[in-house]
């Protein structure tokens, strides 16, 4: 049934009634029903109900739908769903959202994905979580990412991560 709700429907719940809805209602819902929904029934998402989400919806989301979720929400994702995500949804992601992923979930942004986070914004990520990335990521950053880099950031990279990095990187 949830498959046939319209985005005017679905827009009228409150957010206790999002809460309500089961996972799988959640991911039945048409790709376009989840790109309209409003900012605060996105944020009244609970921690679980984030996984009813399919990747593709996920991918949908506005860059302020991404905003408004919750940090429990947030670091719930599965890793599918953060490969899903779009640049324009990474890019927006502050430094609270981030370190709300773990570093697990940040290794499964694709390479173009994590070419986008500044250096500040790795900057501000906890150490545990930048030692968790790949270092198939690592290997990847860009000149500029890594030239803009605190020397705390570059101290708290493992020596596998370090290993990775080419001379073209290190400048």
């Amino acid at each position: 049934q949830a498959a046939s709700l319209s985005t005017t429907f679905v827009n009228a719940l409150t957010t206790g009634q999002i809460q309500a809805l089961e996972n799988s209602d959640l991911g039945a819902l048409h790709t376009s029903v989840i790109q309209n929904l409003k900012t605060t029934q996105l944020a009244a998402l609970q921690a679980g109900q984030i996984q009813g989400l399919t990747d593709s919806q996920i991918g949908a989301l506005s860059t302020s739908n991404i905003n408004s979720l919750s940090t429990n929400a947030l670091g719930n994702l599965k890793t599918s769903q953060v490969a899903a995500l779009i640049s324009s949804q990474v890019v927006q992601l502050n430094s609270t959202s981030l370190n709300a992923l773990s570093g697990t979930q940040l290794s499964a942004l694709t390479v173009g994905n994590f070419q986008v986070l500044t250096s500040t914004k790795l900057d501000a990520l906890e150490a545990t979580k930048l030692k968790g990335i790949s270092t198939s990521l690592i290997s990847n950053l860009t000149s500029t990412q890594l030239g803009g880099l605190s020397s705390t950031t570059v101290g708290n990279l493992t020596s596998s991560q370090v290993a990775v990095l080419n001379s073209t990187q290190l400048g």
